[in-house]
């Protein structure tokens, strides 16, 4: 299910709705938490300097999220169900925490190292989060989507605080979010009166973005790399692009192999990039960054989100 269908006529509640209703043949049953953790407690799996890195999906039609050995063959390890209600965007931050965006619950979730139950949640001035960055230094980013108009905003939370410190507003929503290694935050939008998609770059504490000139058919996620390169998800064309900085051209793009790819995620060397199909049921394994597919994760149901354990650098 493309979001663009959701937005047509727009509703950001019923976008949450939906999300968490998306109608299908259930997944194959994941272990339960006690099998994930006969294998070695979740804490000593996420904190051990050697320890496996993990890939979190969430799974928009089963309200949970699964657990998967980040490599091949990417075995399902376990679960999370505590705390979730419309599990979308996922993301990992450089302590190990993991944040979930909850459409349906409008707030965002943030998992302790090791844990399967929420630690902390932002609720404070969210209307319908869809989106989630975190930078270097703990600032959790939101992207948020008036139900009415659908403007939307970027919120700026300081680490673990409620409330948040700087607000960009947009009249556009904001679809993809990411966080460069010097607090630059990048956006892709859609407006859903004049139909444009852009992707804009915002300074630290900047409320006016630059156009980076990149042409989207539908916007979908993004992330960026230590070398300041765009991941760009265009979900109607549909395509995962990489953008050299600077350029609003594709040095390298994926055009196949998917029906709707939505969240993108890198792995901790920046050798794999994992794509999650919300329509295909699929998350997606590509080598980066010569993007050569590997092999398709094919037990998720609804995929909007996927974060790996520990991030890629940025």
């Amino acid at each position: 299910m493309k979001i663009r269908r959701i937005f047509q006529p727009f509703a950001a509640a019923a976008l949450a709705a939906s999300v968490a209703a998306c109608s299908g043949s259930p997944a194959a049953a994941p272990p339960t938490q006690n099998t994930f953790q006969s294998r070695g407690t979740l804490l000593t799996q996420f904190a051990a300097p050697h320890s496996p890195a993990l890939l979190f999906a969430s799974t928009g039609r089963q309200n949970l999220i699964q657990i998967y050995d980040a490599a091949a063959p990417h075995t399902l390890v376990g679960q999370i169900t505590t705390g979730l209600s419309g599990p979308n965007a996922l993301a990992v931050d450089t302590k190990g925490n993991l944040w979930v965006v909850n459409v349906d619950g409008r707030n965002v979730a943030e998992y302790a190292p090791g844990s399967t139950k929420p630690s902390f949640k932002i609720t404070r001035g969210l209307n319908n989060p869809l989106t989630v960055a975190v930078g270097n230094d703990g600032t959790v980013y939101i992207s948020d989507i008036n139900d009415t108009t659908g403007a939307g905003k970027i919120f700026e939370f300081p680490e673990h605080q409620l409330t948040p410190s700087f607000t960009i507003s947009l009249p556009a929503a904001v679809i993809g979010l990411a966080v460069d290694a010097k607090n630059n935050v990048f956006a892709t939008t859609a407006n859903l009166s004049t139909g444009a998609n852009r992707v804009l770059e915002f300074a630290p504490k900047s409320t006016k973005g630059t156009d980076l000139g990149i042409k989207l058919k539908f916007a979908g996620r993004m992330a960026v790399d230590s070398k300041d390169n765009l991941i760009i998800i265009d979900q109607t064309a549909p395509a995962v692009e990489v953008f050299a900085p600077g350029s609003n051209k594709p040095s390298n793009e994926i055009t196949s192999g998917f029906t709707d790819p939505f969240g993108v995620a890198l792995n901790h060397g920046s050798t794999r990039l994992f794509v999650g199909d919300g329509a295909g049921d699929t998350i997606n394994v590509y080598t980066y960054p010569g993007l050569k597919f590997l092999n398709k994760i094919a037990r998720t149901a609804a995929t909007f989100g996927v974060a790996v354990n520990p991030p890629a650098p940025i």
